[in-house]
């Protein structure tokens, strides 16, 4: 039980503190220079300033959607974007004053180039490269925000859409190989040649060697077998990002001083693995005592879980380790809101047979960072106890982590949903926070024969979406 705690709960998520942070150049930018930028010599005029104000003015509302994970949000936003009439210089001289010089060559307007850059999630890249975070990007708003970044011709949206999708619909008791609808097997192959044509850019080549190297399957070897992820990784050895994935695919073993430099330049997750490095040295400076500097120094919120992961391998009995855990849990959780604490706290709970109100209390705080992960453990936490007790409170609990669930895309939400609340799911819940991702929701069931099958799903709705002119 705690090593599949250790292994699928390590997980630091929402718009606070940043843990595996993967600085994306030496700089502080995380920007990728393609294309030359306008510089305005004079303040833009009136209407200029108005134009561009319109323009802030969708970015406020995206903004809002994913610190909310409204995913209906931010489609909104992209409606009120797409109707936006503006000329090309009006475009150009926006991007320009706000500095937005990545441009992709498939996009052909400063519209597509700006929009792409606005929609396109801030930590998008940083929650794929961790994998305590990755999860996140199943959100609903994650998805809809890749969608139309593929709509505006951003192939980084392209990738992301198609691979999330794919480890969604994937069953490891049904399944081997996740299956794609028909559209969006294609779109992946497209996505992929794009990204392949864009090798002297450092994003393409991450996303591509990552797609070789994902542990669950090797998406890109089914559309390509030539390409090499170590080769992709190290084209770009300034890119912190890329020299990390560069080092842990490299044929030579890599050194525990390799992995501290990244660190120090700011790719705060290869401290994770100085971490493994010095849990096998015995006879040097003790391993606490390091990783006390370590979250000292770079005040990272994942240091203090991993020494509270570290106390698993102490004996059952130890309570000062227990104790301990237990409060660097707490702190990691107070003074950061980190979605993984309050739910390790709600375990700890659960495993003493505290089940309790406010054992409740930690998943429904995970829950309201908008990790889907905490609601998902709060429905499985009144799942349980309206098992037991069938009192209508227990139920009315249920119901609304069901809801909440749904609301950020959660698909064991909707399974669960369905199957206790047929009713409401069907004529309110449904329509209020959108269709399942896919119509089939019997995947995410343990008794395929129980569920019947939903025509309406997210995944059509999103390929109508790109498809429509």
């Amino acid at each position: 039980m705690k090593k599949l705690i250790l292994a699928t709960l390590i997980c630091v998520m929402g718009f606070q503190k940043i843990s595996c942070q993967a600085s994306s150049h030496t700089s502080d930018s995380m920007e990728v220079d393609c294309s030359p930028t306008l510089s305005l010599t004079s303040a833009p005029s009136a209407s200029l300033e108005q134009d561009f104000k319109s323009i802030d003015d969708i970015h406020t509302i995206i903004k809002i959607a994913y610190s909310e994970a409204e995913w209906k949000k931010l489609k909104n936003a992209y409606d009120i974007f797409a109707q936006l009439s503006l000329s090309e210089e009006t475009w150009k001289s926006y991007a320009g004053q706000h500095k937005i010089d990545y441009r992709w060559p498939s996009q052909t307007t400063w519209k597509e180039q700006v929009g792409a850059h606005l929609f396109f999630h801030p930590q998008a890249l940083d929650w794929f490269d961790c994998p305590y975070r990755s999860h996140l990007l199943k959100r609903f708003d994650i998805i809809w925000g890749f969608a139309i970044n593929a709509k505006l011709k951003d192939p980084r949206g392209k990738y992301l859409l198609c691979n999330t999708l794919q480890k969604i619909r994937r069953h490891r008791k049904y399944a081997e190989v996740p299956i794609l609808t028909e559209f969006f097997e294609g779109y992946f192959g497209k996505a992929i040649q794009e990204l392949k044509s864009y090798e002297d850019d450092p994003d393409a080549c991450y996303l591509l060697g990552r797609g070789i190297t994902e542990d669950f399957f090797t998406c890109i070897s089914r559309y390509d077998e030539t390409l090499s992820a170590h080769d992709l990784f190290r084209r770009h050895p300034d890119h912190l990002r890329n020299k990390y994935h560069a080092l842990i695919t490299a044929s030579q073993e890599s050194t525990m001083e390799d992995f501290l430099m990244l660190a120090q330049r700011g790719y705060s997750r290869a401290y994770s693995d100085v971490i493994e490095f010095l849990d096998g040295i015995e006879d040097t400076i003790p391993k606490e005592n390091i990783l006390k500097e370590i979250s000292e120094k770079e005040h990272d919120p994942t240091l203090l879980l991993d020494r509270g992961y570290l106390l698993y391998d102490e004996p059952e009995d130890n309570d000062e380790a227990k104790e301990l855990q237990a409060s660097i849990f707490r702190q990691v959780t107070e003074n950061y809101r980190i979605a993984t604490g309050y739910i390790e706290l709600g375990i700890l709970r659960i495993e003493a047979n505290h089940l309790t109100e406010e054992t409740a209390d930690f998943f429904r705080k995970a829950g309201e960072i908008n990790d889907p992960r905490g609601w998902e453990y709060l429905i499985k936490f009144w799942e349980e106890k309206y098992k037991f007790s069938k009192a209508k409170t227990d139920k009315n609990n249920l119901s609304a982590s069901i809801k909440e669930g749904m609301r950020v895309g959660l698909p064991y939400a909707y399974s669960q949903g369905q199957y206790y609340f047929p009713e409401e799911f069907s004529t309110e819940w449904v329509e209020l926070y959108g269709a399942p991702l896919q119509g089939d929701i019997r995947i995410n069931w343990d008794d395929l024969r129980v569920a019947p099958v939903m025509q309406k799903s997210m995944i059509k709705i999103i390929e109508k979406f790109l498809t429509e002119s």
